[in-house]
């Protein structure tokens, strides 16, 4: 099978890397795949500081979407690779601050590659080639065998109740929501101490509570945190409600009710939030069971500013209309393209992107999606699926089972760490693929 690599290139800040050319005559890679390294800082403070820039050939250009997360020895980072043509190219990473002036770290160890075609392979799932230079220059291949199609899963936390759904702080901070309404807090690899849930007017009633959390994409300034949650309403039935808190020291306050009232489905009701990449709130909810109320948001996808307020240019806030239990969407890093999850009323799941409908394998369960590169991971009751696109990423080529077995299911939630790493969590705990 076709796999997207991710070359990592060990690299200090602002101290000599060892320069020894890589003997290997080239990793065969596709020219898709993203480039990662070691970075050393002392904080996320000083991490900030730094810029990247890639020689390829010696030709030097910057790397200006590089995201970084915490690790034992400093932080790991990785960013888009530049365009490179076919045949062979020799890489190096170096590190600058932009003082009065451009200060530049050495070079790191050369990481030679050959581009042309995809890697290929056979049999079980298997991890992507995991092309390394280390700080001695020798490049190597790791792979893994195991079920899950990456490293070995690694469990990080456990003792949760329900998750719901996982958010990364630039800070290295990883939020978890649980159904009850508390949010969970990953610190430096250790799960701090339960707080009270942040969401006191949460109904459990029929399988919902807090069912979405996102952090706000200026969330290092504001601090602000947005939630979906099921509430009781006027009447006593089940509704839907958009808040906003903001976070300081764990500690959530300053509640702002967005939306409310909105009907909820008494049973197994569902709402998905995230944000865009132009920096707007999109929410949807279901149908409240009674296949969408015209005269609310039941059934509707909504594009909001992140105040509440509608964005500029619209007539509307709703811009996709007669979904049914939503449990997920995501955007193609890709092509840009956003697809959403959806369950009809048959009990069939179908993934849709616009005016396209595709149908998911029977009894997935689903319910989250992520994107890792050009594939979109569907979060499942038995397994978690890969789901891969044609080469203009507009139609579904193929779907794969890459976590299942006693222990890593059912998938309740999926994520995508900054440096690409695979985040999941079960009923309990939460794991770890790279």
């Amino acid at each position: 099978m076709a796999w997207r690599a991710v070359l990592v290139i060990a690299c200090c800040a602002f101290a000599a890397c060892n320069k020894k050319p890589s003997p290997a005559p080239g990793e065969r890679i596709t020219g898709s795949e993203r480039l990662g390294w070691d970075q050393q800082a002392a904080d996320a403070t000083e991490l900030a500081t730094f810029h990247y820039a890639v020689y390829v050939d010696g030709m030097r250009s910057e790397l200006p979407d590089a995201a970084c997360m915490p690790a034992p020895s400093g932080f790991t980072c990785s960013a888009r690779l530049p365009v490179l043509t076919g045949g062979s190219h020799t890489i190096e990473v170096a590190s600058y601050i932009s003082d009065l002036g451009v200060v530049e770290s050495a070079k790191s160890a050369a990481l030679r590659v050959t581009v042309g075609g995809a890697a290929v392979f056979s049999g079980p799932a298997k991890a992507g080639p995991h092309v390394r230079t280390d700080v001695e220059g020798r490049a190597d291949v790791a792979g893994s065998d195991v079920g899950a199609g990456f490293s070995r899963p690694t469990l990080i936390t456990e003792g949760l109740v329900e998750p719901t759904d996982l958010a990364f702080a630039p800070d290295g901070r990883i939020f978890i929501a649980e159904r009850s309404g508390a949010v969970r807090v990953i610190r430096d690899s250790h799960l701090e101490a339960a707080t009270p849930d942040i969401v006191d007017e949460v109904d459990t009633r029929g399988g919902g509570g807090l069912l979405g959390m996102v952090l706000a994409p200026d969330f290092a300034r504001t601090g602000h945190v947005f939630v979906v949650h099921t509430a009781t309403g006027a009447d006593g039935t089940l509704v839907f409600r958009l808040a906003r808190f903001r976070e300081i020291n764990g500690t959530f306050g300053d509640r702002a009710v967005l939306l409310d009232g909105i009907p909820a489905a008494p049973v197994q009701p569902r709402a998905s939030l995230r944000f865009g990449s132009d920096g707007t709130l999109y929410v949807a909810f279901d149908d409240g069971g009674a296949g969408g109320d015209r005269s609310s948001y039941s059934g509707t996808l909504l594009r909001l500013n992140a105040d509440g307020s509608m964005p500029a240019g619209q007539s509307s806030p709703i811009i996709g209309q007669g979904l049914r239990s939503p449990r997920g969407l995501a955007w193609s890093p890709e092509t840009g393209r956003l697809w959403l999850a959806d369950v009809r009323s048959d009990g069939s799941e179908q993934l849709i992107a616009g005016s396209r409908r595709y149908a998911l394998p029977e009894s997935t369960g689903t319910s989250a999606v992520a994107f890792l590169g050009d594939a979109l991971l569907v979060a499942g009751a038995d397994a978690m699926l890969r789901v891969r696109f044609n080469a203009d990423g507009e139609a579904v080529q193929g779907v794969e089972r890459l976590v299942e077995g006693e222990g890593l299911t059912p998938v309740r939630v999926v994520a995508v760490s900054p440096v690409g790493e695979i985040y999941f969590c079960t009923e309990t705990g939460c794991w770890v693929a790279r």
